[in-house]
């Protein structure tokens, strides 16, 4: 695997984890320091979401640190597995709760034309930025950590084939990106024809970059 910016072990990555840490408190601050924030399930929900991604960076951060006094390599498959799912996982959770705060606060302030709490207003709005600060760290972390997997497994099976001059990791990208343009292909024409037949269903084949009904 590869050794570049952001990935487990280096300077990059830990500043990605203890900012993700940083973003994460001063969410919950915000919002903690509020009274009435328990009347709304969303900014409960960004709490909870922000308190497992502080558990989570937090305890990363450390690891990294470890890394870099002992000079660790941490690009152990098992290991970057592990750090994928859980860096995807609440990635996900961070920003479906960004988002559901997003929206009341939306209401709050549009919709009702008006928020009623005072002072607590402006905390509901920071909380929100933070969170969506918190979730872009978070994401280019994620996608570092899936580059990397990607990366150690096309090497792996590159040695295991034996052919040193074989495919990369650009063509099995450009494969995977073909693969999903024609499963796209399928499905809008699947639908079109849903529609069409007002919910009637049919064959679609894919062959030679060709659709057939």
């Amino acid at each position: 695997m590869k050794d570049f910016a952001g990935t487990p072990g280096t300077l990059t990555g830990l500043f990605l984890r203890i900012m993700q840490c940083v973003f994460a408190v001063l969410t919950i601050s915000c919002v903690a320091s509020t009274k009435d924030f328990f009347s709304f399930t969303a900014f409960c929900y960004l709490i909870a979401s922000m308190g497992l991604q502080v558990a989570w960076s937090f305890g990363l951060a450390l690891l990294d640190a470890y890394a870099l006094i002992k000079k660790k390599v941490l690009h152990n498959p098992g290991l970057v597995s592990l750090l994928v799912v859980g860096d995807w996982v609440t990635a996900t959770l961070v920003l479906a709760a960004a988002s559901a705060s997003a929206g009341i606060t939306v209401l709050i302030y549009n919709d009702l034309g008006h928020c009623h709490f005072g002072r607590e207003c402006g905390r509901f709005q920071l909380s929100v930025a933070f969170a969506f600060f918190s979730w872009i760290t978070i994401a280019i972390s994620s996608l570092i950590m899936l580059w990397l997997l990607a990366a150690g497994v096309v090497s792996v099976w590159r040695w295991g084939c034996g052919c040193n001059g074989g495919v990369g990791l650009e063509e099995v990208m450009m494969a995977a990106v073909d693969l999903v343009a024609d499963l796209v292909a399928v499905v809008w024409v699947w639908l079109r024809q849903w529609c069409v037949c007002g919910g009637g269903g049919g064959v679609v084949l894919v062959a030679d970059d060709k659709i057939f009904v």
